[in-house]
C-alpha cells in the first residue's frame, strides 16, 4: 500500500516517525512540508501518540521549514523536557544495574531503556515513563530488599501471605517500586496474553544472551523474542488501555527492531515460535503495521505465513493510521487479554489464597487503605464494609 492515499499530516508524521529517513521519504517530507498542513493536528497527534521527539528529530533536519514559530516552540520544549526525563532514568538505571550485577541477580532491561539507547541509538528519541525490568520469580525477595536498600517504597501487602500470592499466582507478573518521581516495574512474567502458553518468562529467559547496557553487562532478549514481546506489548496495550493509552510509537519500535537487527533475525525461528503458540493473529497485525506504514524490512513470506493463519488478515487501511476504530481488528474475545478470570486461569487453591489475602489483611495494609485518624479497630471495620460494599461485581466480574 502507498501512504499516499492518506491525508497529508498523517503521510508527513508517518515519513518521520523513524529515526533515519531514507533518500526517497526525505524527497516526499520536502514535499509535504510546502503543502498547506495542519500544523495543530501534526503536533498534537505526535504528543497523543509517543511521536515528538522523531518529529522533532526529523523536522530539525529540514530547519523545521513552514512550520509556525509558535508549534516550532512547542515541539523544541517537550523534546527537551523527554531528554532530561530520559537522563534522570539512566542514570538510575545505571545505579540500579550495579547494584543487581553486585548482588549477583541476573536482570533484563527491556522496553523504553534497551529500546532509547541500543535500537534508537540515542536516548533523546524513544520517550519513557519508567523503567522495566524481568527478573526470575525466585529472585523475587532478594530484588524487594535490593530495592529498599536503595530507597526504593513497593506496594504495601495484607500479609506476607498475600505477598506471596501475589508473586507465585499466574495471574500477577509485575509489581512497580518508587523512589520520588522515579518508577520501576519489576516484571516476572511478561506473558499479555492468558493463552500465550510457551511465550512466558522461561522462554525469554532460555534465549537471552549478554549485552552492554548503561554501562553494565546484563540480559537482554534474543533478536526474535524482542519482536515477539514488542508486538505482544503493542496489542496488550491496544486492547486494555484502549485510545488513551495505545501509542502508535509502540509500533515505531517494532520497525525499529526489525531494522537494528536486520540479518541478524532467523525468521525461520520466529515463524516457528509464534506457530508453537496461540498468538499468530497479534502478531500478523503488528507486523504489517509496521510493515505497511513503516517501511520495517520484514521478509514478505513471514507476513504471507501469518495471514494464512490470522482469522483477520484482510485489513482495511483506507483510513488515517491513528484513528482508534483502525486499531481493533483482531477477535478481542478469543484472546480476552490480562483478564483476572479464575474460572479457567488458576486452580482452586490458589482462588483461595487470593480470597484468603483479602479477607485477613494486616494493620499496614488496613492503615494505608483507610482514611482518618481512627481506632485500628474502627479502620478494619471501614475496610471490611468496603470490601462488602464491592463484592457483588467483584465476583460477576471474575466469575468465581
Amino acid at each position: 500500500m502507498s501512504i499516499s492515499s492518506l491525508t497529508l499530516e498523517d503521510q508527513l508524521l508517518l515519513c518521520c516517525a523513524r529515526v533515519n529517513l531514507s533518500e526517497e521519504n526525505k524527497l516526499k517530507t520536502i514535499q509535504l512540508l510546502e503543502g498547506n498542513l495542519d500544523w495543530e493536528y501534526i503536533v498534537q497527534t505526535a504528543i497523543q501518540n509517543n511521536l515528538v521527539p522523531l518529529l522533532y528529530h526529523n523536522l530539525k533536519t529540514f530547519k523545521f521549514h513552514c512550520v509556525p514559530s509558535a508549534l516550532r516552540e512547542k515541539l523544541h520544549d517537550l523534546y527537551y523536557l523527554n531528554v532530561k526525563r530520559n537522563i534522570t532514568l539512566f542514570g538510575e538505571l545505571g545505579k540500579l544495574l550495579k547494584a543487581f550485577n553486585g548482588s549477583g541477580i541476573p536482570v533484563i532491561p527491556f522496553k523504553g531503556a534497551f529500546l532509547a539507547e541500543k535500537v534508537y541509538a540515542n536516548i533523546a528519541l524513544r520517550p519513557m515513563e519508567d523503567l522495566d525490568l524481568l527478573i526470575k520469580t525466585e529472585d523475587y525477595y532478594r530484588v524487594k530488599d535490593l530495592l529498599a536498600s536503595l530507597g526504593y517504597k513497593g506496594q504495601v501487602f495484607r500479609t506476607p501471605f498475600h505477598e506471596y500470592v501475589f508473586h507465585t499466582v499466574p495471574i500477577y507478573g509485575e509489581i512497580s517500586f518508587a523512589k520520588g518521581s522515579t518508577i520501576i516495574d519489576v516484571h516476572w512474567d511478561i506473558r499479555p496474553i492468558e493463552k500465550a502458553v510457551t511465550l512466558n518468562a522461561s522462554h525469554f529467559w532460555c534465549n537471552a544472551r549478554l549485552t552492554e547496557l548503561s554501562n553494565s553487562t546484563v540480559y537482554t532478549f534474543s533478536p526474535e523474542d524482542l519482536i515477539i514481546h514488542l508486538c505482544l506489548h503493542s496489542y496488550k496495550h491496544l486492547i486494555m488501555a484502549g485510545e488513551s493509552k495505545f501509542k502508535f510509537a509502540f509500533f515505531c519500535d517494532i520497525a525499529e527492531a526489525v531494522r537494528f537487527y536486520g540479518g541478524e533475525i532467523n525468521w525461520e525461528r520466529f515463524v516457528a515460535t509464534v506457530e508453537n503458540d496461540v498468538v499468530g493473529d497479534i502478531i500478523f497485525y503488528c507486523l504489517n503495521q509496521a510493515y505497511m506504514y513503516l517501511d520495517a524490512p520484514i521478509p514478505v513470506f513471514v507476513l504471507n505465513h501469518l495471514s494464512n493463519s490470522a482469522e483477520n488478515a484482510d485489513q482495511d487501511f483506507s483510513d488515517s493510521p491513528f484513528a482508534v476504530k483502525n486499531r481493533n481488528m483482531i477477535n478481542v474475545k478469543k484472546y480476552d487479554l490480562l483478564r483476572i478470570n479464575f474460572s479457567n486461569k488458576i486452580d482452586t487453591f490458589s482462588k483461595f489464597k487470593i480470597i484468603y489475602g483479602f479477607l485477613i489483611p494486616g494493620k499496614e495494609y488496613v492503615s494505608a487503605h483507610t482514611t482518618g485518624n481512627h481506632h485500628m479497630f474502627i479502620k478494619y471495620i471501614l475496610y471490611y464494609f468496603g470490601i462488602l460494599s464491592r463484592a457483588p461485581g467483584v465476583l460477576i466480574h471474575n466469575r468465581l
